[in-house]
């Protein structure tokens, strides 16, 4: 071979490896740039891209914020325990860097969820996991979610009914079945989107109050400092949240019970105006100021969860808007304000 063809083969093969090695370097490079699901902050857009890239199941999901609580929902303040109940009745005192929040009261998870019910065998009362691996088997065959909140663990204030575990508002009580007939309506809802209950949340007993401590869930910690409230009487959904024990969490509000803890937990809470969404099967404490709402970390997932009033019938939006046109169509005015021929 002549040395100027030796040349030239030489070129082109260092110009072929450099082509190479460019390729090899810029797919490394989009591998590392592409997003890898990670369970501390996450979101709903997080959670179903990870679903849909195959990088995560349903199930999965519900186990990784499963092991989460039992590492993080311990104790966080010290006080005697009253040997009668086994509860912290008295004085406490917080305890710095607790590392645990104590955010739930009982977990979806089934023999765990009800007292007066240890068998718990109904299997039409599916747990968390069965839940969410009914919804992977879904996606499986379908390629589709159940809806918009497909897979996503949320945590529920213990003051809204829940069919399928016992609601308590806090209390120490012998009740003689403490499961609720049927899912509070805002429940119901998220369970219809596709929302995962992982499990109800402590709050000021009966919800009167702002620093998260009941008799039977006892005192709620701040996960920013465990020295400080969480602020209430939605403390247990709040520290939940803010704690990535749940993606989303449900809450009440009557004078800020909403806005406060979620304030003091750097969340995004809302509730509607009074009336617009129907507050059945939460425990009342008053029935003039009462309303439901989530507590999330993003704006984006707030509104994802938010209740959403069912809009009017199209006949009855039209009746109203000829109503609107014509007062004397509906009779609220005295006839002597009509003309003839505008009276029905």
């Amino acid at each position: 071979m002549r040395p100027r063809s030796l040349r030239s083969t030489i070129s082109m093969l260092g110009i072929g490896t450099a082509v190479l090695y460019a390729a090899h370097l810029a797919l490394m490079a989009k591998a590392a740039s592409a997003p890898r699901f990670h369970l501390e902050e996450a979101t709903i857009a997080d959670v179903h891209r990870a679903i849909r890239a195959k990088e995560i199941t349903a199930e999965q999901l519900v186990q990784l914020y499963f092991k989460r609580i039992e590492a993080y929902n311990g104790t966080c303040v010290k006080g005697e325990v009253d040997p009668a109940t086994g509860l912290m009745l008295g004085e406490i005192a917080p305890i710095e860097n607790a590392g645990q929040v104590n955010a739930y009261m009982t977990l979806n998870i089934r023999g765990k969820r009800s007292k007066t019910d240890p068998a718990d065998n109904d299997p039409k009362m599916l747990d968390a996991l069965e839940t969410a691996r009914v919804q992977d088997e879904y996606f499986a065959r379908t390629g589709n979610f159940v809806g918009p909140l497909h897979g996503i663990p949320i945590a529920v204030k213990d003051n809204y009914d829940t069919i399928d575990m016992r609601t308590t508002a806090g209390a120490v009580a012998d009740y003689a079945n403490d499961k609720p007939p049927k899912d509070a309506t805002m429940v119901a809802k998220l369970r219809a989107a596709g929302a995962i209950i992982l499990g109800k949340t402590n709050l000021d007993e009966y919800a009167p109050a702002g620093i998260g401590r009941s008799t039977l869930g006892g005192q709620t910690c701040n996960p920013y400092d465990t020295k400080r409230i969480t602020g209430g009487s939605s403390a247990g959904s709040a520290a939940a949240v803010a704690a990535n024990l749940a993606i989303c969490g449900l809450g009440t509000d009557t004078s800020g019970s909403v806005r406060y803890p979620s304030s003091l937990n750097a969340l995004v809470g809302i509730v509607a105006t009074q009336g617009l969404v129907s507050r059945a099967g939460i425990v009342p404490l008053t029935f003039s100021r009462d309303r439901g709402g989530p507590m999330c970390r993003t704006v984006e997932d707030t509104d994802a969860c938010r209740p959403r009033k069912h809009p009017p019938r199209q006949r009855g939006a039209r009746r109203h808007e000829e109503l609107r046109r014509d007062p004397c169509r509906s009779g609220r005015f005295q006839r002597r304000h009509c003309r003839d021929h505008d009276r029905v």
